[in-house]
């Protein structure tokens, strides 16, 4: 028998013990542990889903390596981009980093950004669909509202 192969069994069972019955940390804004029994969604034995949320009107950021590379925004009604203002800009999900003055939030539902610096491409009509930011380009696909008809969209590809 091989003697290796005892210890990673070991190893083996103890991962996945941990893996029914472990629970995630969950800290305060001074990164202090709430309490032992805090936890992010639930158990493997859970028959409840997985909720990641947040009580106040706050958005969710996605850190790795500490660096904000997903955000889900909270509600928001008077948003402002290319010189439209009220935008309704609730629930858009940004991937990038969103450091630029004039990209520094997500557009629509689904906005990819790589360092992204021009805003001008932007209607308020897009809303539907993936925006997509790279230095100075964008590109929008999804819908486009047709205003005399009330229940009909275009399908849009905009350079």
């Amino acid at each position: 028998m091989n003697h290796r192969l005892i210890p990673n069994l070991g190893l083996c069972a103890w991962l996945i013990c941990n893996a029914l019955f472990g629970r995630a940390q969950v800290t305060e804004g001074d990164n202090t542990i709430t309490s032992p029994s805090s936890y992010v969604g639930c158990d493997g034995s859970s028959t409840q889903p997985l909720r990641l949320k947040t009580i106040l009107n706050d958005p969710i950021y996605f850190y790795t390596g500490g660096i904000n590379r997903m955000r889900l925004m909270d509600t928001i009604t008077t948003g402002v981009i290319n010189g439209y203002t009220g935008l309704n800009l609730t629930g858009h999900l940004g991937v990038g980093l969103f450091t630029d003055p004039q990209v520094d939030t997500p557009y629509t539902y689904l906005h990819i950004n790589h360092y992204g610096t021009e805003e001008s491409g932007y209607r308020p009509w897009m809303k539907t669909g993936v925006y997509m930011t790279d230095r100075s380009d964008m590109m929008y696909v999804g819908t486009k509202p047709t205003p005399d008809l009330a229940d009909r969209n275009d399908a849009v590809i905009n350079l």
